[in-house]
């Protein structure tokens, strides 16, 4: 159970609850914390609390970030170094 309220991760993130603070979050941030691209989807730094995450707890991603942030991290710590020089 998640929040007490549903069942399945997924469950809540086709909820309307979910679909209202990733508008937020992508409204307040339209470009990809990593890459600068446009935002598309939001990024859970935590999964401790789900279903009642402060808005620190999530970041605003491209697509590609959020899948190396994902399945390719080393791609991500590249990036941050890239950017930072």
């Amino acid at each position: 159970m998640i929040a007490g309220i549903w069942e399945t991760y997924q469950d809540y993130l086709e909820s309307d609850d979910w679909k209202e603070k990733r508008n937020i979050i992508l409204a307040d941030n339209p470009f990809c914390f990593i890459c600068k691209n446009k935002s598309t989807v939001v990024h859970h730094k935590t999964y401790k609390r789900v279903g009642c995450e402060r808005t620190r707890d999530l970041m605003a991603l491209c697509y590609y970030c959020h899948h190396d942030f994902h399945n390719e991290p080393k791609k991500i710590l590249i990036k941050l170094e890239w950017l930072s020089n």
